[in-house]
């Protein structure tokens, strides 16, 4: 099989690269109890997204694919770089319950990745483990100022 280097000789452009400035914020989308949990992203934020796919993941070292549809049925990428599994519990206040170790991929979204308001979705491939797909909102940035 041979070997693919980026860019291609072609001049065909490589897939963009969006820079990351974490707002803090982190949201959760849950595939097995099927719903989310906290702020909606903002158009354009750079933030954390929480995805709990319950057990049977690889090791936390197997790299993991997203993949992203837009609210105009685009289909966008996660950069890998950015994606991991989690390897500590994580515990949440509400709802009471929380994501054993391995069971969750964090991903951090770069600034404009989320570029379209709308519902998205994402599933994940994690070596030959296949999630679902769940959906998530992306919602306009609130204007602030005097009205």
């Amino acid at each position: 099989m041979p070997l693919l280097l980026w860019p291609f000789p072609s001049g065909v452009p490589g897939p963009p690269v969006f820079p990351r400035a974490p707002t803090g914020k982190v949201f959760v989308v849950d595939e097995v109890h099927n719903y989310f949990f906290g702020p909606s992203p903002y158009v354009n934020e750079s933030c954390s997204m929480v995805f709990n796919v319950g057990p049977g993941m690889p090791p936390p070292q197997t790299p993991v694919r997203l993949f992203f549809l837009d609210p105009n049925g685009n289909l966008q990428l996660g950069n890998p770089a950015f994606a991991f599994i989690n390897t500590l519990t994580i515990t949440e206040l509400f709802p009471n319950m929380g994501f054993p170790a391995g069971q969750a991929i964090i991903y951090t979204f770069g600034v404009g990745e989320l570029s379209i308001i709308g519902r998205w979705s994402v599933n994940a491939i994690v070596g030959a483990f296949v999630t679902n797909t769940v959906t998530f909102l992306v919602t306009p940035k609130p204007l602030m100022g005097v009205f």
